[in-house]
């Protein structure tokens, strides 16, 4: 028989609602597997970070999702499998399920089944198991921690919605609601625990937008696994930042002066070669065989993730360039020749819009003309996310759901591809013809 471990911290009382027949000083630290009788099962834990709930990984929508929104998700442990009938037949004393076999998981069983479970096992174990919230489930499938079993739908502790009766049931792809005495055949459970510990401080910053800077400004290139991401220098300076030419709405009002900083700026936006090289995987409408398009499909959190992992592997400081940063850049830093588009006051020559590409469908990165410094597609192609959340100019009071993106997209008239547009986004949000690029 393996053997059971379970180390306490003690810091503060610490208990979990639906293992309420356990409480232990937390915070807690989960073993990777447990016996129960005859029964083992396995745990996986997390310290936490942040994902989009909604979505899956590859930003395909759950279906039954009402809305989507980023969250901070705190460590947290969750089984590895379902709960197993020889696992439920050890604590409860019984099987209901439709099809017995020890090592198939128990359904049959309604959601207060499952909270009788967590409590009996909580007192057999000695840490306090609970029905996962959606959340938890949606970051466990999302991190990979866990893969769900195919068809097998699962109990979580969520209210199906905000003012109704059904509680919810999840697969990776699927949310519904359901009563909770409902008794389903391949509906069962996975329990989890709440180990106490807050995300890390860096999961943190990259949700907030403060993944710190590099002081720097030469042209460089930085070598990732295949991939190369070239950076030009942008020389500091003073510039009017806004509709300087009464083209544009009120967004883009009023023009003022702004003094920016040296920084770097990346010659392209990021492409999916870069993405899948430092993520593993594409999102959605992205393809391994056309590594040189534009990556899209990635939310301004997802792209902040991007960022962390790649400044883990590189030990550089990359970062969203901030508004004033990216409208400086576009207009050609000290060399500004206050042109409409970035490089030209002729859109075809520097700008993939609408009207070059009469699909909408974005081109390679480099398609078009670069501008005054050597930066290309800061005008058209796809819009790219920039680092502020959003405010109006000479307001201090800024929206954090709400960030901007610049530049216009494939699928844009020309007049929303111009260096001053702007445009407010819940931060959430995915489309094909947003993108970003990388600042230092």
């Amino acid at each position: 028989m393996k053997k059971t471990f379970l180390l306490i911290v003690a810091v503060v009382m610490f208990a979990a609602c639906g293992g309420d027949g356990v409480k232990v000083s937390g915070p807690i630290d989960v073993a990777p597997f447990y016996n129960v009788g005859d029964a083992t099962f396995n745990m996986a834990s997390t310290e936490g970070g942040f994902f989009t709930k909604g979505l899956l990984r590859n930003s395909r929508k759950i279906k039954g999702a009402e809305s989507y929104g980023a969250k901070i998700v705190d460590g947290f442990a969750i089984m590895e499998e379902p709960v197993s009938q020889a696992l439920w037949q050890a604590v409860m004393g019984g099987n209901p399920s439709s099809l017995k076999s020890a090592e198939l998981p128990v359904d049959k069983v309604s959601l207060k089944d499952c909270e009788k479970f967590a409590k009996e096992l909580s007192k057999k174990v000695g840490i306090p198991f609970v029905v996962p919230t959606e959340t938890m489930y949606e970051f466990a499938v999302y991190s990979g921690i866990v893969k769900p079993l195919k068809g097998f739908q699962e109990w979580v502790s969520d209210k199906f919605t905000e003012k109704g009766s059904q509680q919810t049931v999840r697969t990776p792809e699927e949310r519904r609601g359901v009563p909770e005495g409902t008794l389903g055949a391949g509906l069962g459970v996975r329990l989890a625990v709440v180990t106490g510990r807050t995300a890390p401080q860096r999961f943190v910053d990259a949700f907030e937008g403060n993944l710190g800077r590099d002081s720097v400004c030469n042209d460089e290139t930085i070598k990732v696994g295949g991939q190369t991401i070239v950076m030009k220098a942008v020389k500091g300076g003073e510039f009017q930042m806004g509709d300087r030419k009464d083209v544009g709405s009120q967004n883009e009002k009023p023009v003022h002066v702004v003094n920016v900083a040296d920084f770097e700026i990346a010659q392209t936006e990021v492409t999916a070669g870069l993405w899948q090289e430092v993520m593993g995987y594409l999102p959605l409408g992205n393809y391994p065989n056309l590594p040189e398009l534009p990556v899209v499909n990635v939310s301004w959190y997802s792209a902040q993730e991007f960022i962390m992992k790649l400044n883990e592997l590189t030990g550089r400081k990359f970062r969203l360039p901030m508004e004033a940063e990216w409208e400086y850049a576009a207009r050609g830093g000290v060399k500004d020749r206050d042109v409409l588009f970035s490089g030209s006051d002729v859109p075809n020559v520097v700008c993939v819009d609408n009207t070059v590409s009469k699909k909408g469908d974005i081109r390679p990165v480099k398609s078009m003309q670069p501008n005054e410094i050597g930066i290309y597609d800061m005008s058209g192609n796809v819009w790219e996310w920039v680092n502020d959340s959003y405010s109006v100019f000479g307001d201090k009071v800024q929206n954090p759901a709400v960030k901007v993106i610049r530049g216009g997209s494939a699928a844009s008239p020309s007049k929303a591809c111009t260096v001053s547009n702007r445009t407010p986004v819940p931060g959430a949000n995915i489309k094909s013809t947003i993108g970003f690029r990388l600042a230092l």
